[in-house]
């Protein structure tokens, strides 16, 4: 078995890092980066990679969109999302064939990626879940605030964020008001730069 890996991710720190943790396995390559999701579908579909570690957030789309699609360019790929504790429940849904926290070691990436490739599904362990509705409860976000500010964080309009998950413009706008607040920020560059630093993004 020889699997060729896509690490699509938009921060170069996570190409360096899981191409480093990779290294010793034989049988992966780590054949190609991307930073940005219509990047990461040009190369799934020219070179057409056996799996790919998906970063949940990317420039262009939500990566949980993002999964149907590389499925429908790349019939077969298998996909791994790398998931802030936060999103494990999103990637879930997505219907990855593994997930593994952001924030996760090597040994728990090397493991997920090896028993992906040999035809498991890795949702994630227990101990992960539990992390993920902690961390949840601690900055008080709801999970509706929480999708808000994913897609915020994709660069979506008010009036976008609305029709996507089925709100009025104002709705919208009162939540991600909360959300505000919540985050201690004044706007919604620093929404997105406090999320990441508080490892929800």
């Amino acid at each position: 078995m020889q699997v060729d890996l896509l690490v699509a991710d938009s921060d170069p720190v996570v190409h360096v890092g899981v191409t480093h943790m990779l290294a010793g396995l034989s049988w992966l390559t780590v054949t190609a980066h991307a930073r940005s999701s219509r990047e990461t579908m040009m190369i799934a579909e020219a070179a057409r990679p056996d799996m790919i570690l998906l970063g949940l957030r990317l420039p262009g789309a939500l990566s949980s969109r993002l999964i149907g699609q590389l499925r429908g360019c790349a019939p077969g790929i298998k996909v791994v999302v790398f998931a802030p504790p936060l999103a494990l429940d999103q990637a879930v849904t997505a219907s990855a064939d593994g997930i593994v926290p952001r924030a996760a070691d090597s040994a728990i990436l090397l493991d997920v990626v090896t028993r992906v490739a040999g035809g498991e599904l890795v949702a994630g362990c227990p101990d992960h879940r539990l992390t993920s509705r902690r961390d949840h409860a601690g900055h008080g976000l709801t999970r509706r605030e929480y999708d808000i500010l994913c897609r915020v964080a994709m660069g979506e309009t008010n009036a976008e964020v609305a029709r996507a998950l089925g709100l009025t413009t104002n709705t919208a706008k009162t939540y991600f008001q909360r959300t505000l607040e919540k985050l201690g920020a004044r706007n919604r560059t620093e929404a997105v730069v406090y999320a990441t630093e508080l490892g929800l993004l």
